[in-house]
């Protein structure tokens, strides 16, 4: 990138979008000087969903509108220690939250611009996007890979307290143009990369993992930009990005075009750590950059497609480095709509399949002593016998939340999980539990299995959830899971079968191994509901290694968790725990569950 042009900056992001700026004026064409494209069009990879919009852009004079929370006064906010380290925060004025969150990463070729230059994200704000526009040490201060920690210390710092300012931690993105477009894939690809990350700067352990990726004409392999300049035929002048005093240069703290210099190259190229665990990205590039050359985008969607990942490349027509094509309204609206099926995306909860007829009821559930009940119906070609508990809330018009409760081994849903419903029938939920195949009372339940986290009582715990139908007036969007012990594994795995069906969950000394009765690693590895665990420190019977197993998984993915150690609890002092109950209902209230 060449300096000495205005600095402009773009980007969204839903969840939590990380937006890079670019320059502008640098290397437009236009007439006689038009440059052919890079290559034949290309759409979508097969690893995106289907239904997303791809073919190129092409710019309609008209600008994106805006509205008035985009310009109301940020809050300004320190996400790391030292200077340079400050982000402002702008939140919609409607909805209650919690909200996607896009990261505003400014451009300027690394050694310009700072969080002030917002002008082109800020209108995200108007679609339900909170946008987090930060400063990052420039090149002069720190050279590579400083920048990228400030990034991933500014998502880590917003997840950690997503809840304070109402932003939701498990959608998160990275966007950006030109040597924000650069960082923004970065962000992306090199998630637990040596050397990429600093947790001294903070929250370490919370993840800087994001969920999507949007890169505009960013640089993805420095070294080969002037051989690709000069292949499209643009003018001598502007390969220059080899040299001593280029931005890129000055980036990585060597000169680009020295062999010496290759080692220090390939860690700052986003297309060096492209791997099957990336997010999907959105990656724009002019038809017409002399600056940095379209290829560049093609060779980061190439690796994403080798590596089976969701990637968009989509030209636009006429658009050279910057300028107001960029910000126009079928640029931008294309951009924010890759965003929205990423970070928003159209996953409504199963539709119950019970029979209701089938559905016993005894007792009044409003009652401290709750309700029982019984259900024996062939679902889908899986017989069900089944019985189990139910607690409602006496008062409120609803429709209420609810709870899915699983016992360990040797309890009951009598026992454990009635005990457990009563105190979050008193926090406004409809709490339900079922027996398992591991209870004392499993004899003519049905269908027969394993114990613990196996397929049937995964069955088993879902067809709970599904009855709750039949109680009436329960919302399905704000449905929880909780259990102890065998029942947390049933808990783990039955959030990875079905996670659109979960708003947040919990569980007590559970976790994750690769025996017949633990939450399984596949499993865990498909778990998007944020997850809270509990586990004592001195339980003999299910290892703490297996919880902090599972929190490296969950972490590694991106999904909101917290793992609380009590010193001193063995397994059976855990499960009625006041504190531990405390924070899942803080938990279930960060998440939507409760109000």
């Amino acid at each position: 990138m060449k300096a000495g042009h205005t600095q402009k900056v773009f980007g969204w992001r839903r969840g939590v979008v990380v937006v890079a700026a670019w320059l502008t004026g640098c290397g437009g064409v236009t007439g006689e000087e038009a440059l052919a494209p890079a290559s034949a069009a290309r759409g979508l990879a097969a690893a995106c969903p289907a239904g997303l919009p791809d073919g190129p852009l092409v710019p309609d004079g008209t600008t994106a509108s805006t509205c008035a929370a985009a310009t109301q006064t940020p809050l300004t906010l320190t996400y790391a220690s030292g200077e340079g380290h400050q982000l402002d925060l702008y939140r919609p004025a409607t909805g209650s939250g919690p909200f996607p969150t896009v990261v505003w990463i400014h451009g300027g070729g690394w050694r310009g611009g700072s969080r002030l230059d917002v002008n082109q994200a800020r209108w995200l704000v108007c679609r339900g996007y909170a946008v987090a526009s930060i400063d990052y040490r420039l090149s002069a201060v720190a050279v590579f890979p400083a920048q990228l920690h400030d990034v991933k210390a500014a998502v880590r710092f917003l997840r950690a307290n997503a809840a304070g300012y109402g932003l939701d931690p498990s959608r998160f993105a990275a966007f950006g143009s030109s040597a924000g477009g650069h960082l923004a894939a970065l962000a992306g690809t090199s998630r637990g990369v040596a050397g990429l990350e600093d947790p001294s700067q903070g929250n370490a352990g919370v993840s800087s993992a994001v969920q999507a990726v949007v890169d505009w004409y960013g640089p993805t392999d420095f070294a080969r930009m002037d051989s690709q300049l000069l292949a499209r035929g643009c003018g001598p002048g502007s390969a220059q990005h080899g040299q001593p005093d280029s931005p890129e240069s000055q980036l990585v703290g060597c000169t680009v075009a020295d062999a010496s210099c290759q080692g220090a190259v390939a860690l700052a190229n986003p297309v060096t750590h492209v791997g099957a665990g990336d997010p999907p990205m959105l990656v724009l590039h002019g038809d017409q950059d002399c600056t940095v050359p379209s290829e560049q985008g093609l060779l980061l969607t190439s690796a994403m497609e080798t590596a089976g990942r969701c990637v968009v490349q989509r030209d636009v027509v006429g658009a050279g480095h910057g300028g107001a094509g960029w910000v126009s309204t079928p640029v931008q609206d294309a951009t924010a709509a890759f965003l929205d099926a990423m970070l928003k995306p159209a996953v409504a909860p199963s539709t119950p399949q019970a029979v209701c007829s089938s559905f016993q009821l005894v007792g009044n559930p409003a009652t401290s002593t709750g309700a029982t009940w019984t259900y024996d119906s062939v679902d889908q070609g899986v017989h069900y016998v089944l019985k189990g508990i139910l607690f409602q809330p006496a008062t409120g018009t609803g429709p209420f939340p609810a709870v899915v409760i699983s016992h360990g081994k040797g309890g009951t849903a009598r026992g454990y999980s009635a005990n457990v419903a009563r105190t979050m029938v008193g926090w406004g939920l409809v709490a339900i539990g079922t027996t398992y195949t591991h209870a004392a009372d499993a004899a003519g339940t049905l269908p027969a299995g394993d114990e613990g986290a196996s397929e049937e009582n995964v069955l088993r715990a879902h067809k709970a959830r599904d009855l709750l139908s039949c109680v009436g007036n329960v919302d399905f969007t704000r449905v929880a899971a909780h259990g102890h012990s065998m029942g947390g594994f049933v808990t783990g795995q039955l959030l990875g079968t079905h996670p659109a069906d979960f708003r947040a969950a919990s569980h007590t000394a559970a976790g994750v191994s690769a025996g017949p009765n633990s939450t399984r690693p596949d499993a865990a590895g498909n778990i998007t509901t944020p997850y809270q665990l509990h586990h004592g420190d001195a339980d003999t019977v299910v290892p703490l290694s297996q919880d902090q197993t599972l929190k490296s998984i969950l972490v590694a993915n991106g999904t909101p968790t917290a793992l609380y150690v009590h010193a001193g609890y063995t397994h059976d002092q855990i499960p009625f725990d006041a504190t531990m109950l405390s924070r899942v209902r803080t938990w279930y209230r960060q998440y939507g569950v409760l109000p």
